[in-house]
């Protein structure tokens, strides 16, 4: 039986052995030479992570990688890159990927084919960045980037999508050029400018059109204003006209949402102010009916009043009726009535009170009720 004899060695450990004698050798020079280097290992990515969180972060010495292909891709994470970043005349045939870098000196991709998407989402640019001349084929990602200095788009050819959304620029002098750009892309680009000063951006709208991600309805309205008096101020009339007919799109669009909502609302009103009304009747004619039988059930015990207990009871009310010739009473000074007085008719009142008795049956007999009633009066 045959057995393959496997290296001892892999190619990936040699090709690590081969790097750090490069950066031993150039430490020096504050120089990591990776130039005319084909860097070909595995199926992994060349990879360089730092710590995050970590506040004593690798800060690298200048690192120069000019003519060189990456056939695996390239990742990058939580570094500080001290001196310049020079990525020149070379190809990237997998994916790009710079996390929270922070690149204190200048950084260039100067004419760098990337194959597939190239990210810096998060770094960090103190110096310029030059993408002068470069390729992106895929995806452009530098959300949540800060640009402190100039970032040369100059004969770039732009990939189809970019994203550009929460860019810091509060820093920066310069404008971001994209006018100075190539476009090849089958139709415009999408960009997505959500949360981006775009006052500091340079574009001609009819090259592009607009991605907004998640965005809520109040960012796509800043985004669409200021993009709109930007388009006006570059004097881009073709790309003015464009956006404005989009933007009225979406604010009809907007309107007919809310105008749908404020229907299935009222629709819903109507049905609940509906079984409201139906109750408030049922519950009308439940007092109703409750009224009527509480007033037929009184009616049987109710006390009759004949004609001649009504009649008297009207003389004595007509007897005390005041004369209408009669002097109004405020015509004479109010006589002063002594306190001693006052207390001995309130005695007096008392002792025929207590004197009085209601009658047998009394209250069943009108007619003897109003003549003891009567009696009383005339004490």
């Amino acid at each position: 039986m045959n057995y393959t004899k496997k290296p001892i060695i892999s190619i990936h450990y040699i090709f690590l052995f081969l790097f750090s004698l490069v950066f031993v050798t150039t430490k020096a020079q504050n120089v990591v030479d990776l130039s005319n280097q084909q860097i070909s290992y595995g199926d992994d990515f060349f990879e360089l992570v730092g710590m995050s969180q970590d506040e004593n972060k690798v800060i690298l010495p200048k690192l120069s990688c000019k003519f060189s292909e990456f056939t695996n891709g390239l990742k990058a994470n939580w570094l500080k890159f001290g001196g310049q970043v020079i990525f020149e005349d070379g190809t990237f045939q997998k994916a790009c990927k710079f996390g929270m870098v922070e690149f204190h000196n200048q950084v260039s991709f100067a004419r760098m084919l990337f194959e597939h998407k190239a990210s810096f989402y998060g770094c960090a640019f103190q110096k310029k960045v030059d993408f002068s001349g470069a390729v992106f084929k895929d995806n452009l990602n530098l959300s949540n980037a800060k640009l402190m200095a100039e970032c040369d788009f100059t004969s770039a050819e732009l990939p189809p999508d970019i994203d550009f959304s929460n860019v810091d620029l509060s820093q920066c002098k310069d404008t971001i050029d994209f006018t100075r750009a190539i476009y090849k892309a089958n139709g415009p680009l999408r960009i997505n400018l959500v949360s981006t000063d775009i006052y500091k951006i340079k574009l001609d709208y009819a090259n592009f059109e607009l991605d907004f991600g998640q965005a809520t309805e109040d960012a796509k309205t800043e985004v669409y204003q200021r993009l709109l008096f930007m388009q006006t101020q570059l004097g881009f009339t073709e790309g003015y006209k464009k956006l404005e007919q989009e933007y009225n799109y979406f604010i009809g669009k907007e309107k007919k949402s809310v105008s749908n909502s404020n229907d299935a609302s009222y629709s819903y009103q109507s049905v609940d102010n509906t079984g409201k009304i139906f109750i408030m009747i049922v519950l009308g004619l439940i007092l109703s009916v409750s009224l009527a039988l509480f007033r037929f059930s009184n009616s049987k015990t109710s006390i009759h009043v004949s004609k001649k207990a009504s009649a008297t009871a009207k003389s004595s009310i007509k007897s005390f009726v005041k004369p209408s010739n009669q002097i109004p009473l405020n015509y004479f000074k109010n006589e002063a009535v002594p306190i001693e007085k006052m207390k001995q008719k309130e005695q007096d009142s008392k002792a025929l009170w207590l004197t009085y008795q209601v009658p047998f049956n009394g209250l069943d007999d009108s007619e003897i009720f109003w003549e003891q009633y009567e009696r009383l009066l005339k004490r």
